[in-house]
C-alpha cells in the first residue's frame, strides 16, 4: 500500500520506475497506471471487516461499449470482480454459481428489463435482499421514484463519469451496510 499525496493505493510497485516494459511516462496509456484501488483515509472501508467490502458485483448491461466501459472502470479504479451479462435471464442464470453481493443493471434492456431482472432476481432466495443499483438514461424524478420503490439502492443517471463510477458504488453500498435510505445521482 502506498500514500501519495493524501491518496492511499494498493499496489505491488513502489514507483513507476517498478513496472516493467512501461517506457517512459509520458509514452503511457491513460490506462497503463492506474491503481488498483484509490482509498482517502477517512473513507469508511478501513473500518470494514473483509466480508464487509464490496468485491463482487454482477452487472447486467445489453450494450457492448457501455458495458466495456464500466466494467473496466470499476475493475481498474474500484477494484471490483465485475462478471458481466448481456441480458437478465444471463444475469439469472449466472447469479447463483457467482454469488456477487451487489448488482448493477440497466434499465432498459430488450425481452428482460432492469425491472423485470430485478423481480426475477427476488425470486432466488439468495438474492432476496441483495442490494441493486439500476444504470438508465430514464431518471426523470418519477421514473426514479418507481426504481426505489422496487426496492432499488440507487440510481446511476447515464451518460456517467466513469471516474467516479466505483466511488458511488461504494458509497452506496456503505449506506446499504449501515441500513440508510437508497440515495440517487
Amino acid at each position: 500500500m502506498i500514500y501519495h499525496n493524501g491518496i492511499w493505493t494498493f499496489s505491488t510497485f513502489r514507483s513507476a520506475s517498478q513496472i516493467p516494459n512501461i517506457g517512459y511516462a509520458r509514452n503511457l496509456s491513460a490506462t497503463a497506471f492506474l491503481p488498483r484501488r484509490v482509498l482517502a483515509p477517512e473513507d469508511r472501508r478501513w473500518q470494514l471487516s473483509m466480508s464487509e467490502v464490496l468485491n463482487k458485483i454482477l452487472y447486467v448491461e445489453d450494450d457492448h461499449d457501455i458495458a466495456m466501459v464500466a466494467k473496466l472502470t470499476l475493475e481498474a479504479i474500484g477494484g471490483f470482480t465485475v462478471l458481466h451479462c448481456y441480458s437478465g435471464q444471463e444475469a439469472l442464470d449466472i447469479f447463483p454459481d457467482f454469488d456477487p453481493q451487489l448488482v448493477l443493471v440497466d434499465v432498459m434492456m430488450p425481452q428482460m428489463d432492469g425491472m423485470q431482472t430485478l423481480a426475477n432476481l427476488r425470486l432466488i432466495p439468495k438474492a432476496k435482499d441483495i442490494p441493486v443499483i439500476f444504470m438508465t438514461a430514464r431518471a426523470q424524478t418519477h421514473e426514479q421514484a418507481a426504481y426505489f420503490d422496487l426496492g432499488a439502492l440507487g440510481v446511476v443517471v447515464k451518460p456517467f463519469d466513469p471516474m467516479t463510477l466505483s466511488n458511488y458504488i461504494n458509497e452506496l453500498w456503505g449506506k446499504w451496510l449501515n441500513g440508510q435510505p437508497s440515495i440517487q445521482r
